[in-house]
């Protein structure tokens, strides 16, 4: 767009000097076909329209003047007679320029004032003035330096959206980027382009090397430490980045998009910044697949469910099963659960998974009447919605509520008046409810002591390593201690080998599961 704009005024400085060579030349005719007698002073009309269509109004008029002045007092009405012209007459002929320059003048100024403010609209944000996306797109984006680009989202945006709205947000957008220019304000060669909603795009010029990258990157962790004020409210700000690095020969659009990627990949995996490599293309085409084939996969019965046994520590008899989603390619092969859930989760697909795995539960009970059914409940999957479905469910199909037990992963304590909410609706209908994967996530003994909680299933990660890590084995134990003088039940998930089971029939946990006792079976 800077280009376009130099060649636009290299051009118009060439019709500039063009008209008035072109004046001469028209003086020049006139005079030498016998003076301003001749209709040969109209040729003068030319040199003035094309300088007030392509340099505007100022510009014309200056012309106009010139114009009328050499066909004016020196120039003889007749000159082989030798007879002067009146004032009069090129007066009016000097008016008239004047007149044609200051029409074609003044609407070649407001068409060019309209042009770029439309021009504006295209490629600046209304609401922060920043340049967008758009303006990338219209300038050729190749000056010779090496690029550093940073795609910049604030997480939850969409969440703050739905509860406060767009005026509420707008504001908070406007204070943000105001803080983020602030915050580069130190650094040179910078410019910020507003993408979409809470996003950002950084383009990081260099002279020669990568210099500053790192120091811009973590700056922006200062961006972690604010609280936005808005309209009184307190907006706690937690940024992701992607970054990438490119060289002097390759398009900004281009480095844009591997930040993009980038970026997407750091949301999808809760991750604060995440460098672009090239498998990240791969790996991002495979996560849109994997939305936008879901309703196709779920419609053709290749979302498929397998159990796993929970085993009594004391008698390893079955206490009840966990019920898992898999996903069956065209192969027959099964996709692994880490990576299709997450991106399911991130969608409002996860409502469908939710009932599907609603129903599926409801059959096994109704098939097996003594089993104890755990469901998994993502935190975007907790609402009214699943949680109706599920209890009138149960109520139609005559299932005693004792036997389905709802299991949450530690995330849902970041909202924990919305967990408490559809926890004491569960507990009124006596189902029993799980914290999953506990001792690596959000939680702590407070925050789990204030919710209405059963039992407390302690992560493969920490149990697989009970046997070599003694860290691990006293995470394990004060679990253990904590939830017995708390009343709650311990299970014990990733038991793989007879040595773990030992040890955790040893700490006292109630439960076990992992591929020791069962591996995930498929319900046919």
């Amino acid at each position: 767009m800077k280009n376009t704009i130099m060649d636009r005024k290299n051009i118009n400085r060439r019709f500039l000097i063009a008209s008035y060579v072109l004046s001469l030349i028209v003086t020049y005719i006139v005079y030498s076909t016998g003076g301003t007698k001749n209709v040969y002073t109209n040729l003068m009309y030319i040199p003035i329209a094309i300088i007030s269509s392509t340099n505007g109004l100022k510009k014309g008029l200056i012309h106009a003047v010139y114009s009328g002045l050499l066909l004016g007092p020196l120039m003889p009405l007749n000159v082989e007679l030798g007879q002067s012209q009146t004032v009069f007459n090129w007066i009016i002929r000097l008016v008239i320029y004047l007149l044609m320059a200051f029409i074609i003048g003044f609407f070649s100024d407001y068409s060019r004032k309209n042009r770029e403010y439309i021009l504006n609209l295209l490629t600046h944000d209304a609401l922060t003035d920043l340049r967008n996306i758009e303006s990338l797109k219209r300038e050729e984006n190749h000056d010779k330096k090496k690029k550093t680009i940073i795609a910049l989202t604030v997480k939850n945006y969409e969440e703050t959206l739905s509860i406060f709205g767009y005026d509420f947000i707008n504001k908070s957008i406007l204070t943000f980027s105001k803080k983020l220019n602030e915050l580069l304000n130190q650094f040179e060669n910078i410019e910020i382009i507003k993408y979409n909603g809470m996003e950002f795009i950084l383009i990081v010029s260099h002279e020669n090397n990568y210099i500053n990258t790192d120091a811009i990157i973590n700056s922006l962790e200062e961006l972690n430490e604010l609280t936005l004020k808005v309209n009184g409210i307190p907006i706690y700000i937690e940024t992701l980045v992607g970054i990438t690095n490119i060289s002097e020969n390759e398009n900004v659009l281009e480095g844009v998009r591997q930040a993009l990627v980038a970026l997407r990949y750091a949301i999808i995996n809760n991750k604060k910044r995440c460098f672009y490599y090239a498998n990240l293309d791969t790996y991002y085409k495979n996560v849109v697949d994997i939305a936008a084939n879901f309703k196709s996969t779920l419609a053709l019965n290749k979302i498929r469910v397998a159990y796993q046994r929970i085993v009594k520590s004391e008698s390893e008899d079955i206490f009840g099963v966990e019920l898992l989603a898999r996903w069956e390619d065209d192969s027959g092969n099964f996709l692994s659960p880490g990576i299709f859930i997450p991106v399911i989760e991130n969608t409002e697909l996860i409502n469908e998974l939710t009932a599907f795995m609603i129903n599926k539960a409801i059959e096994f009970c109704s098939s097996n009447k003594d089993a104890i059914v755990s469901i998994n409940f993502s935190p975007k999957a907790f609402n009214d919605e699943n949680i109706n479905y599920l209890i009138n469910l149960i109520r139609e199909n005559n299932i005693d509520f004792k036997k389905i037990k709802i299991e949450v992963t530690e995330e849902i304590l970041l909202n924990k008046e919305k967990a408490i909410k559809y926890f004491n609706i569960l507990k009124e209908h006596n189902m029993n409810i799980a914290m999953d994967d506990f001792g690596t996530g959000y939680s702590s003994y407070k925050s789990i002591g204030e919710v209405p909680i059963d039992i407390i299933k302690i992560d493969k990660s920490i149990v697989g390593k009970i046997c070599e890590s003694k860290l691990s084995r006293s995470i394990v134990e004060s679990i253990v201690y904590f939830c017995r003088q708390n009343g709650l039940e311990t299970v014990a998930e990733g038991v793989e080998t007879r040595e773990i089971a030992e040890i955790c029939k040893e700490i006292g946990i109630d439960y076990l599961q992992g591929y020791y006792y069962h591996t995930p079976t498929i319900i046919e």
